[in-house]
């Protein structure tokens, strides 16, 4: 299955600069694990993305189950320390 240009242009954008994930992104991000199922960033982004709406304790349950719980931690409060620049790797 390949990602349509607008898609990968997005989801680029969104795992380059985590904390500009909102809640629009909801549905595009749903719609990527269906058929992305086991890309773990997908899950972290779904999670951040629906921190404040109904289903949230679902999403992080398994955002949690994929990934590492300070990492969830750190996405959801403080995004902007995942982000590393380029000249500190």
């Amino acid at each position: 299955m390949e990602l349509d240009l607008d898609t990968k242009h997005l989801l680029a954008s969104l795992l380059e600069k985590p904390e500009m994930v909102s809640h629009t992104h909801a549905n595009i991000l749903s719609e990527l694990i269906q058929k992305y199922p086991y890309y773990q960033p997908l899950h972290l982004l779904l999670a951040k993305a629906t921190v404040n709406e109904s289903n949230a304790n679902e999403t992080l349950a398994t955002a949690s189950f994929y990934n590492n719980g300070n990492i969830i931690h750190q996405l959801i409060h403080s995004p902007e320390v995942l982000v590393v620049e380029s000249d500190e790797v």
